[in-house]
């Protein structure tokens, strides 16, 4: 798959999502997503087995989702191989406010942790850079809500997020 050729996409549940990501193994973990979510809005934690989407492990993150002051505020809990080594350094335990810069929910592509969070509905984008220090990537990423409890409007607790990272070459790394 090459991304560099894209201009970078971002969608979320109300367009038809499934259409949109043409990564093999984030399709595979999205139609999981959608199997778990038992007619509701999000899924619970409960719901989702990480044994089901072992394919993906290495490019998954878990995240927590806490609302202090009534905004959402994120927090690594489980970091895939592969996530970790593009940054560097075991992300786990560490705000996502601290590792992109300028997180914020204005900004275009990291404000859409705070629309999957507010709105219990995921979001996927592709094409987008990433630059780390001697190294630029672009990446495809998909942000899955996970609810404490199976309601048409839940109160999103975690983030189940799926990153691909590609380098100069489009080449998955």
């Amino acid at each position: 798959m090459n991304l560099q050729a894209k201009q970078p996409i971002e969608k979320t549940a109300t367009t038809a999502l499934s259409s949109w990501i043409d990564h093999p193994r984030m399709a595979a973990l999205f139609t999981y997503w959608t199997g778990r979510r038992a007619g509701a809005g999000a899924p619970t934690r409960a719901a989702i087995d990480p044994v089901d989407f072992a394919y993906a492990l290495g490019n998954v993150a878990l995240i927590d989702v806490t609302w202090p002051n009534g905004d959402p505020d994120f927090r690594f809990r489980l970091v895939g191989s592969r996530i970790n080594n593009a940054f560097d350094r075991d992300l786990s335990g560490l705000r996502l406010a601290d590792v992109l810069e300028h997180f914020h929910a204005a900004d275009p592509l990291n404000g859409r942790f705070f629309i999957a969070a507010a709105t219990g509905r995921p979001d996927y984008a592709a094409g987008a850079p990433l630059s780390r220090p001697n190294r630029r990537f672009t990446y495809s990423r998909l942000i899955l809500p996970l609810s404490a409890s199976q309601t048409d409007h839940p109160t999103v607790h975690q983030l189940l997020c799926m990153i691909v990272l590609f380098d100069e070459n489009g080449r998955e790394t």
